[in-house]
C-alpha cells in the first residue's frame, strides 16, 4: 500500500469518526454520541453529569441509569385497578432486582405468579438462615405436598390439631425402630399366635 493510499484510508476513517461523533459540554453536564465505551461498544446517546450520574444508551442495545443516592419513580395518578401504573416487562432473558441491604415489596395485595408448565418452572424461595411466614390464615394447597425438616420439626396447635386423610388411613412411622414399630409388633403377634397353637 502506497503512502497516498494510507493517507486516504486514514482521512476516510477520520472523516467517518468525526461524522458519527458528537460531544457538547454544558455547565455541570455533557451530552455525547458515537463515543467508543470500554464495556458496551459505541454509544448512541449519553448524558453525564460532573458527578458521574446520568443516562446512557449504547448501539448494541444496552441502557444504563446511574444515580449516586436514589432513583424514585412516581406514577398512577390517573390509573385505575384495570391498568398498571408501572409496567416492567422482559421479552427475553430474565429480570433481576438485587439489593446489598433490605429488599421490600409492599402492597395491599402482593401476588407472585409462575406461568411455566415444565417440571423446572415454578416459584422458588430460599430464605438463607431463616424464612418466616406470619399471617392470620395460611393455606398450603398442592397435588403433592412435602414438609421436610433436616433436624427438628414441631407442630403446635393453640387449641386443636387435626390430621385427616380422605382415601386411606393416616400413616405415621419413625426411622428409629422401637418396640412399638410396625415390623417388631408384627413379629411379636406372630410369636403369640404360634405359642397359642402350640399350647392348644
Amino acid at each position: 500500500m502506497s503512502e497516498e493510499e494510507i493517507k486516504k484510508l486514514v482521512a476516510d476513517e477520520t472523516a467517518k469518526q468525526l461524522t458519527e461523533y458528537y460531544r457538547r459540554s454544558y455547565p455541570h453536564f455533557e451530552i455525547s454520541s458515537g463515543v467508543e465505551s470500554e464495556a458496551h461498544g459505541p454509544t448512541e446517546y449519553c448524558m453525564t453529569t460532573d458527578t458521574y450520574q446520568g443516562i446512557h444508551f449504547y448501539k448494541q442495545g444496552n441502557m444504563k441509569v446511574r444515580s449516586n443516592k436514589s432513583v424514585e419513580i412516581y406514577s398512577g395518578e390517573k390509573a385505575n385497578d384495570d391498568t398498571p401504573a408501572i409496567h416492567i416487562q422482559s421479552e427475553n432473558g430474565y429480570v433481576k432486582i438485587e439489593s446489598d441491604d433490605t429488599l421490600i415489596l409492599k402492597g395491599k395485595r402482593v401476588q407472585i405468579i409462575s406461568e411455566g408448565s415444565s417440571d423446572e418452572d415454578g416459584v422458588f424461595i430460599e430464605g438463607g438462615k431463616r424464612l418466616n411466614v406470619d399471617a392470620g390464615n395460611i393455606t398450603l394447597d398442592g397435588d403433592n405436598t412435602n414438609v421436610i425438616a433436616a433436624e427438628e420439626m414441631h407442630i403446635n396447635g393453640g387449641s386443636d390439631v387435626s390430621l385427616y386423610c380422605e382415601a386411606a388411613p393416616i400413616q405415621t412411622s419413625s426411622g428409629a425402630e422401637s418396640l412399638f414399630a410396625g415390623g417388631v409388633t408384627t413379629q411379636i403377634m406372630n410369636m403369640l399366635d404360634k405359642a397359642k397353637r402350640f399350647f392348644a
